[in-house]
């Protein structure tokens, strides 16, 4: 597991030149988090569309406002850190990106999901079943002609899938 941060106060998270790792959903606790920002001189880390990521945009880490209805995963992001969409209790729909290839573990855990839109046409890799909400429940909208392959991919088969048009 993970020591995360705790704060209902904390609104703004600055990190310095010096932070070199973020664990996995140590901001999950912190559900007013407004904004990161980065020191432009760290060489691990950078804000990407007010995400923070890794400094090459590919690893996001964690995003704020626990408590927005929607969320588009900017493009460029290749791997979902563990635990990032923990807690947020009031989203809908998450847009994934086509450049997304990896989702960590815990990423729907704590929230009231309706819909999933991926825009990778290879089924991203998930570290384990994508536990925590009724996925059966959850509407998956994925590339055209790729939804076969959304069904054989481990993680994606218990979602309800449909192709985009």
């Amino acid at each position: 597991g993970c020591l995360g941060v705790y704060s209902s106060n904390l609104t703004d998270v600055v990190l310095p030149k010096t932070l070199k790792k973020v664990p996995y959903g140590v901001f999950s606790y912190s559900p007013h988090i407004k904004e990161f920002s980065v020191d432009s001189d760290n060489p691990y880390f950078s804000v990407v569309e007010g995400a923070l990521c890794s400094k090459d945009g590919k690893v996001l880490y964690s995003v704020p406002n626990r408590y927005r209805r929607s969320y588009c995963v900017p493009e460029g992001v290749e791997m979902i850190n563990s635990d990032v969409f923990w807690n947020f209790c009031n989203i809908k729909s998450l847009e994934l990106p086509s450049s997304l290839k990896e989702i960590g573990f815990g990423i729907l855990y704590g929230n009231d999901l309706k819909s999933v839109i991926v825009n990778a046409t290879i089924p991203p890799k998930v570290s384990r079943r994508l536990d925590g909400a009724e996925i059966k429940n959850i509407a998956l909208y994925v590339p055209k002609n790729t939804s076969a392959a959304y069904k054989n991919a481990v993680g994606w088969s218990d979602f309800k899938i449909e192709e985009q048009e």
